[in-house]
């Protein structure tokens, strides 16, 4: 795999490499100059640090640079190993372009989101239980859209707190699915948080990015990078793991929503200001400027060691 990684090097000015395993592949390929995008379980999970954590070391050594979703992320890295002077911040996408904003409805029956893989680190268990104590004070339903482990768990919780005839399970077929759930969802519920074996969100979910342009009032925690994609005007931002806070922040949701136009607005500002495809765009080709840039003040040479 290096010796085919290493003949596509040569034509390439910069090599971007996504995902920390991929860009210690290339680099050991002698693919240069380099730039190594992180992405979370990558630099969290306990799983991959113990085979990949001295190999990053070595990847840090070298005077490539190195890409993290947002600055919580940066900060991970950096304890990891990776000199802050080469690390920089390149913020995912929002499909500002292609997706119209909609702001939700203020009137009728509020339709709740939460959407993603059912693992620990979505905090869907702290989200489920948040909903069943606000259901008791408010006309809401919670739509649940993934698979995942937690699967089954999360069902039985359901069934426990008494919330079955307003909870909606309902596995990811496709993007076309799951933007037909956002289109019809008002509030997005993403509570986020570190699982017990540390893996991590390590950037934040796309899923808010995708709300937020649609145009969908947030309630989510402060887990790792969740408050550098929002505007903190806009969403509802709860600390991470903190189930009372979590309530209160949806119950204040609840109760404001003459203020959901308003901050919906805030939140699509905030996609087309930091993360629409143009600027984002813009951001990466700075990175490979500076990366090559780097590559011919140190005399970097293609080649392996």
């Amino acid at each position: 795999m290096q010796r085919r990684l290493a003949a596509l090097n040569l034509e390439a000015e910069v090599v971007h490499a996504h995902f920390g395993q991929v860009a210690w592949i290339a680099r050991s390929a002698g693919m240069c100059p380099l730039v190594a995008s992180f992405y979370g379980s990558d630099a969290s999970s306990g799983a991959v640090l113990r085979r990949w954590a001295s190999r990053y070391t070595e990847l840090f050594a070298d005077r490539g640079l190195v890409v993290a979703e947002g600055p919580a992320m940066v900060e991970r890295l950096v304890a990891l190993g990776a000199d802050r002077t080469r690390t920089r911040v390149l913020p995912l996408m929002a499909p500002v372009d292609t997706v119209p904003w909609h702001p939700p409805s203020t009137a009728g029956r509020i339709e709740v989101l939460m959407a993603g893989r059912l693992v620990a680190k979505k905090g869907f268990g702290l989200g489920l239980a948040a909903f069943a104590e606000v259901s008791g004070r408010h006309d809401v339903a919670l739509t649940v859209m993934g698979s995942g482990p937690e699967d089954q768990t999360l069902r039985a919780n359901a069934g426990r707190l008494g919330v079955l005839d307003r909870v909606r399970f309902i596995p990811f077929a496709d993007r076309s699915a799951f933007w037909a759930a956002l289109a019809n969802a008002d509030v997005l519920l993403q509570p986020s948080r570190v699982a017990p074996d540390g893996d991590a969100e390590g950037g934040a979910p796309t899923v808010i990015l995708d709300a937020q342009a649609r145009g969908c009032v947030l309630v989510v925690s402060d887990h790792a990078d969740i408050p550098f994609i929002v505007d903190p005007d806009a969403a509802y931002l709860s600390h991470e793991s903190d189930l009372r806070d979590l309530i209160n922040k949806l119950e204040a949701a609840c109760r404001t929503r003459d203020e959901w136009t308003e901050r919906s607005a805030r939140g699509r500002a905030h996609m087309e200001a930091q993360h629409s495809p143009t600027a984002v765009a813009a951001r990466r080709d700075a990175i490979y400027t500076e990366a090559l840039a780097l590559n011919r003040r140190t005399g970097v040479s293609r080649g392996v060691g």
